[in-house]
């Protein structure tokens, strides 16, 4: 990155942030370092592009005017970026996604055989992550695609869309003890050793908040152990270790199988949408934009991952 581009993404950071101390937090300067900079840039224009004050810093006139060449020219230094890495693999693009652990392990591998299969010079590269981490990385520009299951901070600037959806539910071995109960009040469930998902993923946000709307408070469940991964939850639930509330996309295999089952927590809906999130001021590759459009056709979708959803979700 050169030294005027450097320049120019500093001085939009500040200019959308109205706040050096956020930008410099975001672009990983040390304050004094972004003052200097756009010191220098006001300098070398001849022009005051901010007016200073306590409570931040707005852009004057002139760095109005500024702010949407900035803008474009550093867009244009995306475009020429992308373009230049796709012709130099030889046209084989790249689609950068981050994804939460569900979708990551149980429907993003379908998605992109689908995908591939209409578009065949595209290749994927995922980081599979929890909600928190994905989301950061996308904040800062090591991803360009996000695909969440959990709620996002208000205040990124992101774009949110739903894709698909989902439904939480409570997973147990398929033994005698549980194979003829099909649902557990809460009041049980208090009262069951709880093996949940880690603070800051999609799937144990999303399940307090739905037991906190319905008015049960979610302190008040027995969690015996925190685990990162879903596979190691359903191993830990058929060793006996405990019960848990996980998506029932991942245990399909299992409730075929009839080694696990899942019941449904009586006066409490666990249903939740899986979303794109993207930065719409980033410029994305056409491959990219291809991707999110494939996301967006919900036939398409519905014609091989139909079968990933109860049918009371279909229409969710």
């Amino acid at each position: 990155m050169n030294v005027m581009e450097q320049k120019l993404r500093i001085f939009k950071e500040v200019a959308d942030l109205s706040n050096i101390t956020l930008a410099s937090k975001i672009l990983h300067m040390s304050q004094p370092s972004v003052s200097i900079q756009i010191h220098e840039l006001e300098r070398e224009l001849g022009v005051r592009l901010f007016d200073r004050s306590n409570k931040g810093v707005v852009l004057t006139q002139e760095g109005q005017v500024f702010y949407g060449h900035a803008y474009r020219l550093i867009e244009s230094i995306e475009v020429a970026k992308t373009e230049l890495l796709n012709a130099k693999k030889n046209k084989r693009n790249c689609i950068h996604i981050g994804a939460t652990l569900t979708i990551g392990e149980y429907l993003l591998p379908r998605i992109a055989y689908h995908f591939s299969n209409l578009y065949r010079d595209a290749d994927f590269c995922v980081t599979i992550e929890n909600t928190k981490t994905v989301t950061k990385d996308l904040l800062e520009r090591h991803l360009n695609i996000a695909l969440v299951e959990g709620p996002i901070p208000a205040d990124t600037q992101l774009t949110l869309k739903r894709f698909w959806h989902d439904e939480l539910a409570l997973i147990v071995p398929n033994n005698e003890r549980w194979k003829n109960r099909e649902s557990i009040t809460f009041e049980e469930l208090t009262r069951e050793r709880m093996v949940l998902r880690e603070k800051g993923s999609g799937t144990r946000e999303i399940m307090e908040l739905a037991l906190m709307h319905e008015g049960f408070d979610p302190k008040m469940l027995n969690v015996i152990a925190e685990l990162s991964s879903t596979q190691a939850i359903k191993i830990a639930v058929l060793d006996g270790l405990g019960v848990s509330i996980i998506s029932k996309l991942t245990v399909q295999q299992e409730c075929r199988l009839s080694i696990m089952k899942t019941l449904s927590i009586e006066e409490c809906h666990l249903a939740r949408p899986l979303n794109i999130l993207i930065d719409e001021k980033r410029a994305l590759s056409k491959e990219e934009e291809l991707f999110i459009e494939f996301l967006s056709d919900e036939e398409t979708l519905a014609s091989f991952l139909s079968d990933s959803s109860d049918d009371d979700e279909k229409q969710g």
